[in-house]
């Protein structure tokens, strides 16, 4: 453990739904291993609630996370991005300095963090939604060459993630679709970036088996439960797979680096993350 001697502070994530976040657990036993006393609650709020809640969070916090689906439309209630905010064009961690509300986003590095070894350079990739962590996740891929087709509920939605992508990156091999009528194709990686798969949504997957055949990767964001149904039929067919879990906590400890104005040594994230994923199967079960 690292003593600190800082005043206690409050911290939040806010985002709709949040009954299956990690979170609150993960910045709490941050905050223990630093010696810190700060709080860090979740904040499950309405869209049309979300205008007063961004108020209560700049007036009541010392920062705050934001996830589904509030990642782009916290932006306007805020003073200022960081460059990777504004590179990325969405938000999920903002801080106040001295009065003023500072957006960030640590996704891409987190996303990154959780490849481990997987080399994903010019690869062909199958994103699963369109939202704030898609586009986040789109951007990283497309500046590593990948190919990338977009497939979400709502074909505005992909619209808008492929046209940005083109604005963005001119050379990118982008495309839309539908999750209902996803194109056949060899896909060497598939990326979840949908609910579909926790809560509610547990028994729900967004690709089915058939379109899984050679694909090396399967990549869902969502954490909680651990194995979803998506990546049990990826496992089924032979293919890698990776839950949110590490994206979550690497993320969380750039959220941190950035709340605190410092840099974790390589020890003190070895051994955070080493205390986060003791703590992991507890959490799942709970």
């Amino acid at each position: 453990m690292v003593a600190e001697n800082l005043s206690q502070q409050v911290y939040a994530v806010v985002g709709d739904p949040l009954g299956h976040t990690f979170s609150p657990r993960l910045h709490r036993a941050v905050f223990d291993y630093l010696g810190l006393s700060h709080i860090y609650i979740a904040w499950e709020v309405k869209k049309a609630e979300f205008k007063a809640a961004a108020a209560q969070l700049a007036r009541n916090t010392a920062g705050f996370n934001v996830t589904a689906p509030y990642k782009e439309e916290i932006i306007e209630y805020l003073d200022d991005l960081d460059l990777s905010a504004e590179i990325y064009e969405a938000v999920n961690t903002v801080k106040k300095e001295k009065g003023r509300l500072i957006g960030y986003n640590t996704d891409g590095s987190g996303f990154l963090q959780g490849l481990g070894a997987y080399e994903i350079e010019g690869k062909n990739v199958l994103i699963l939604g369109a939202g704030g962590a898609a586009q986040t996740i789109a951007y990283e891929l497309a500046h590593r060459g990948c190919r990338l087709t977009i497939a979400n509920r709502s074909d505005e939605r992909a619209s808008r993630l492929v046209f940005r992508l083109k604005r963005k990156f001119p050379a990118v091999q982008a495309r839309k679709a539908r999750l209902n009528k996803i194109p056949t194709d060899n896909y060497h990686c598939v990326i979840n970036a949908t609910p579909l798969g926790m809560g509610k949504l547990s028994g729900e997957t967004p690709l089915h088996s058939q379109h899984l055949s050679g694909v090396e990767l399967v990549y869902d964001l969502i954490y909680n439960p651990g194995e979803t149904k998506l990546l049990k039929l990826a496992e089924a067919v032979g293919c890698r797979t990776i839950n949110g879990f590490q994206m979550l906590a690497w993320q969380g400890l750039k959220a941190q680096e950035i709340w605190l104005n410092r840099t974790f040594s390589q020890q003190e994230a070895a051994d955070i993350l080493e205390i986060i994923e003791r703590k992991k199967e507890a959490w799942q079960k709970s």
